[in-house]
């Protein structure tokens, strides 16, 4: 069962990798780019839902559209497990699992389609999952 499921993280990894090769992002490189200095009220004004975590998953930063997809409020969230926490059905193998992968190697830049079910009724969105060159990771998310 283990090796079944490390083939789904594998192929999950290797097609979200060819996503964001493709530029298939949700934004340009010129916005991955800025992440960590944008202030929040930058952060406010980016047109999709975005949370820095740090390698275990804990939210440091997060935006309004975060917030408001996720229902819950910025005290709810600073310092909670993103994958636990905030959005459990996001805590396994094809999502985490790709978060996971990215943090063991040092770099991340990876794109896939996914189904929000926590919370809400099933969301269909568009998640990018990218690591900074100072390490920082983000997940970025629009709904389809």
């Amino acid at each position: 069962m283990i090796e079944v499921a490390d083939q789904l993280t594998e192929s999950a990894w290797s097609q979200a990798s060819r996503l964001a090769i493709a530029g298939a992002g949700l934004v340009g490189p010129e916005v991955l780019d800025r992440l960590d200095a944008m202030s929040a009220a930058e952060l406010g004004e980016l047109e999709l839902s975005a949370v820095q975590v740090d390698d275990d998953g804990v939210i440091v930063a997060i935006n309004p559209a975060a917030l408001d997809l996720a229902g819950v409020s910025l005290a709810d969230s600073i310092g909670h497990n993103f994958f636990t926490e905030l959005a459990p059905c996001t805590n396994n193998r094809i999502f985490r699992g790709v978060f996971a992968r990215g943090v063991n190697a040092g770099a991340m830049n990876v794109v896939f389609f996914y189904a929000f079910t926590y919370r809400l009724s099933p969301t269909e969105v568009k998640v990018h999952i990218y690591r900074t060159a100072a390490g920082n990771n983000w997940i970025l998310v629009r709904r389809r």
